[in-house]
């Protein structure tokens, strides 16, 4: 193990199998001493890892529990379900419109991510796609889901910026259905 003498607690354990870990050890609220994963290199890099670890001190600090949540989702797919069950069907009189576009357009493409690896790029290439292939009103609304489902995804928890925040249909071949409509006299 070696320490990180920049940051106070982060070690880094190199296994004779060449897998590196970050770790932080620390002592539960019972006194036992207890080790928190942060992530294996080079997938997590080191200003990352020391990141994770301040975010840690400060839950350890504040008496929370530093185990991470099984409900939190982890990968594109959890984040569809979990959007899909409780903010789609409660609330849509045609879930099942949303279902075909999570299943037809978005998650063969990036179901299998975690979310930590999901960008703006990635969100912008499946939009660009369904316009591509000439469905600009449907990449529209491939482009609206992808937004509400990160949007939920940052009010959940399971991240803390939606890369779809900063897609603009405009820039990405989607068509908006707005027409002016003006009467004449008659």
């Amino acid at each position: 193990e070696i320490a990180d003498k920049a940051c106070a607690g982060l070690r880094l354990r190199v296994q004779h199998t060449g897998t590196k870990t970050f770790l932080w050890y620390y002592k539960d609220e019972s006194g036992k001493n207890k080790a928190l994963t942060l992530g294996n290199y080079p997938t997590t890099s080191l200003k990352q890892a020391r990141d994770e670890l301040e975010k840690a001190k400060e839950k350890h600090n504040e008496g929370l529990s530093l185990k991470p949540d099984s409900d939190t989702p982890t990968t594109v797919d959890e984040l569809a379900e979990k959007f899909y069950t409780r903010r789609i069907i409660p609330f849509r009189k045609r879930p099942d419109v949303v279902r075909q576009i999570l299943d037809h357009d978005i998650l063969p493409d990036i179901g299998k991510r975690k979310l930590s690896l999901v960008s703006a790029p990635t969100l912008a290439t499946i939009v660009e796609k369904v316009s591509g292939r000439g469905a600009v009103s449907h990449a529209g609304k491939v482009l609206a889901i992808l937004k509400q489902m990160f949007k939920y995804a940052v009010a959940t928890g399971a991240m803390e910026q939606s890369p779809a925040y900063a897609l603009e249909a405009d820039s990405l071949g989607v068509e908006q259905n707005n027409k002016t409509r003006v009467l004449d006299i008659d």
